[in-house]
């Protein structure tokens, strides 16, 4: 898939309609961030957080039921026309198939779970029986699995390669686009056209149509794309607020700022306990992940000097070349190197697993990280010191005073259907109802009421047991939540004003942390992540896409090879293992290897798209 927007990525689209779900407690959101959250709450020994702090409302219902967005109701100037009861839009996209279809699909495992009711399993339980019932279908898994080290990835390849693939499956880039090629999929244009839901759609919209175009070949829809959240793509700068007070330091805006700011947290005891214990910046092995945000990666040091590294992007010529191999590449790996020499990078991060314990510990005080980073690792930080205090910022800025990052492909997962299956409107309509269903809007309040004490009494979250794993939201879900929950902070909103479950339960969790600061965890960690992550990714952010994601026929048997040299080879200059010009031997030997037939294919690809 080719793609490229090159835009300021701004956290609220007044176009488009209803409240968006994206991350708060007990929400499925992307995956980064509940394992963040997860590892939070093993750390704090509050496993059932989750269920504790809100579980969505859940519904069931037989036929038609109204498909209202609640951000229209709580954000009246970006509310778009609801659907009405009965509509035929809406009978169209959520009402019974006339005849019992019957639906063979993969299974990912996505949580092993024992505690099921008796006789209840993965492929017969609450969730099913609703979709089934409501619907008239019946799901049946032809294979189930957990994902450890790629098995579900290998089964889907073989299934493909032996032309024996299921009904209906997810599958990622590269896999679609072999689909496509061989033929094996249907053409999903005039399915999604009369039978997508005007929710699905209003979440499509949030991204002006980049999403449905990742998964268009030739024009036609080939399958049914996520759509990836915008704030989950910056690594944003977060600082120990209370040791920049004490310093008498301002928050940094430049990369030399940042260096500043670390060098005196080293050097004068910002935690005032009398040793030369604190550290400078925290790091990631990897130095560049070149995806979603995680923690203490230096991706925004490099996009700040215009340098996107695991992106394909144009030279000063126009020509199509790997971010990695750029002389601004270089030129940020050399200032690593001396950030890394003289400490303000702390010496061990290549022996640590997230760098969460140096957080934790208090021994750092500013690393970078995404927008949830109160959930991980800010509250163990705070538990061993409730004085902690941390903000994010913007940092570092380009040379023209622009927040400018590397984003996520705004779509990295598909929904196909197989060749010749008779029925792919089963396959939206199934995507349109767990939608609905996961966000609360659906009105049947008895059967919603029902499976939620189903979760509650058998501590499940049902987003696990849908049959793709595959949670819709808003490109800027975030953003939206944010500005919502500032009002609620400002006094300008009341509960009553709140008309989803999760978003009454966020008004809870930020009015908790206002009155009590830091003395509920998990109110905090909702709190601090909108008000703080939230906020500052409100103020706008420069995003650049890649031009090019998936995979070429060369960069199936090179790649691996290919990204290993570039990861060692980048954390070997930084520690100083290698010297700062061994990268240019560094891209002479990735292009030998296979990178320059790769770079042909790619910039071809480019071409078509």
């Amino acid at each position: 898939m080719v793609r490229r927007r090159r835009k300021m990525v701004h956290s609220r689209g007044t176009e488009f309609a209803q409240e968006e779900m994206d991350f708060h407690p007990g929400y499925g959101g992307s995956s980064a961030i509940i394992k963040a959250r997860d590892r939070s709450e093993k750390k704090r020994g509050r496993a059932d957080v989750r269920k504790k702090t809100g579980v969505l409302l859940l519904a069931a219902v037989l036929l038609t039921a109204g498909c209202r967005g609640s951000a229209g109701e709580e954000n009246p100037e970006s509310a778009a026309p609801p659907q009405q009861a009965g509509s035929s839009g809406e009978e169209t996209a959520y009402g019974r198939l006339p005849q019992q279809v019957t639906l063979k699909i993969p299974y990912k495992i996505v949580k092993e779970s024992t505690k099921l009711a008796d006789g209840d399993s993965y492929e017969d339980n609450p969730i099913y029986r609703y979709l089934e019932e409501s619907l008239n279908m019946k799901i049946s898994h032809v294979w189930e699995s957990r994902d450890t080290e790629g098995a579900v990835t290998q089964k889907i390849n073989l299934a493909i390669a032996s032309n024996d693939i299921p009904d209906a499956m997810m599958v990622n880039p590269n896999q679609l686009r072999v689909l496509v090629e061989k033929g094996m999929i249907e053409d999903l244009t005039d399915v999604y056209d009369r039978y997508a839901s005007d929710l699905i759609k209003n979440i499509h919209d949030s991204t002006q149509g980049a999403s449905l175009e990742s998964a268009r070949f030739g024009g036609r829809l080939m399958a049914l794309p996520n759509v990836s959240i915008e704030a989950d793509s910056p690594y944003l700068l977060w600082v120990r607020q209370d040791w920049l007070a004490k310093l008498g330091l301002a928050p940094p805006k430049t990369a030399d700022d940042i260096a500043r700011i670390a060098r005196a947290f080293i050097e004068r005891d910002p935690d005032g306990n009398g040793r030369a214990d604190t550290l400078g910046l925290s790091g990631d092995k990897y130095i560049v992940l070149g995806q979603k945000a995680g923690l203490h990666a230096f991706d925004s040091v490099f996009s700040a000097n215009g340098a996107f590294p695991k992106a394909w992007v144009r030279d000063k010529d126009g020509n199509v070349v790997y971010g990695s191999l750029t002389p601004q590449t270089k030129e940020v790996l050399a200032k690593l190197a001396g950030w890394y020499k003289e400490g303000i990078i702390e010496k061990d991060f290549p022996l640590r697993g997230d760098g969460g314990e140096v957080v934790a510990a208090n021994r750092v005080g500013i690393h970078f990280g995404a927008w949830w980073s109160p959930w991980y690792p800010h509250p163990d930080s705070i538990k061993n010191d409730p004085k902690a205090e941390w903000i994010a910022v913007r940092a570092p800025l380009d040379a023209d005073g622009r927040f400018t990052v590397r984003m996520a492909p705004v779509a990295d997962q598909f929904i196909v259907v197989r060749k010749g299956y008779k029925h792919p409107e089963a396959v939206m309509k199934l995507l349109n109802t767990f939608t609905r269903l996961e966000r609360g809007e659906d009105p049947n309040t008895e059967q919603a009421a029902a499976i939620k004490e189903y979760e509650s009494r058998y501590q499940i979250d049902k987003h696990d047991f849908y049959p793709f794993n595959m949670i819709l939201d808003y490109a800027d879900a975030v953003g939206r939540k944010t500005e919502l929950l500032e009002r609620v902070a400002a006094g300008e909103l009341k509960k009553e004003d709140m008309k989803t479950d999760e978003m009454r339960q966020n008004y809870d969790a930020v009015l908790s942390d206002l009155t009590h600061p830091k003395k509920d965890l998990t109110a905090y960690s909702v709190s601090r992540a909108y008000l703080q992550g939230g906020r500052v990714l409100n103020e706008g952010v420069n995003g650049e896409y890649s031009l090019f994601t998936g995979q070429t026929p060369t960069m199936e048997s090179r790649w691996a090879a290919l990204d290993k040299l570039e990861n060692d080879t980048f954390l070997r200059i930084v520690t100083g293992e290698a010297p700062v010009d061994s990268f240019d031997s560094f891209v002479k030997k990735w292009k030998e290897l296979g990178g320059e037939q790769i770079t042909r294919e790619v910039t071809e690809a480019v071409k078509l798209k």
